[in-house]
């Protein structure tokens, strides 16, 4: 069994959704690392003269999980790139078709078990801002294929951006179509949720 704290995560974006391109990669900074496959199963309802059941087929496989972070600034510019399925332009972020997929890599050091997840797309982004605490970020993941590898799949990756995780006292100015809210309402929190509706395609 792995200490949590033995679980490294690295991220690369994708040229083409699924391959695992060559270059640098840059190291999460996350609180939990949830990617698994999941097998799916069906039970036999046949009948039969004995009481022990026929067992069960696998089906198909979903590969996903939640990536959970202590949101901090510019540590996770691309995931919610991806998430918005668009691209920064000035500090600005707007909802978009732009498609990004990435490979993730999930080792765990000290037992020498690591995966590499890919063709991996942001299904559900939450972005969670409360009246007294630290802001944290939920992104589900949705992937198109996975590996497995008894050795490191990063060597060398990016170090991890330094910069302090955020709390309430941190956000600044919230406006609306342009208008600050200051003067106008009190927020005292606040949860941002973004849905893309993807769906598995079986082929």
């Amino acid at each position: 069994m792995s200490s949590g704290a033995k679980v490294v995560s690295h991220i690369i974006k994708e040229v083409t959704p699924g391959v695992t391109p060559t270059g640098a990669w840059d190291t999460l900074r996350l609180t939990g690392n949830a990617l698994t496959p999941t097998v799916n199963t069906a039970v036999s309802d046949e009948i039969t003269d004995s009481r022990i059941s026929q067992g069960s087929v696998a089906t198909s496989t979903d590969i996903g999980g939640d990536l959970t972070a202590e949101f901090s600034f510019g540590s996770f510019d691309q995931l919610l790139e991806a998430a918005f399925y668009g691209a920064w332009t000035g500090n600005v972020l707007s909802v978009g078709d732009t498609r990004n997929t990435f490979s993730i890599a999930k080792g765990y050091s000290d037992v020498g078990v690591y995966s590499v997840f890919k063709g991996a797309h942001v299904s559900t982004f939450a972005l969670d801002i409360p009246s007294d605490g630290k802001v944290t970020a939920t992104f589900n993941m949705a992937c198109l294929d996975y590996a497995d590898s008894d050795t490191p799949i990063v060597v060398s990756p990016n170090a991890p951006t330094t910069t302090p995780f955020l709390s309430n006292n941190n956000v600044g100015t919230i406006s609306i179509d342009g208008e600050s809210l200051e003067g106008v309402a009190c927020v005292s929190a606040m949860t941002i949720s973004l849905d893309n509706s993807l769906q598995a395609q079986r082929c």
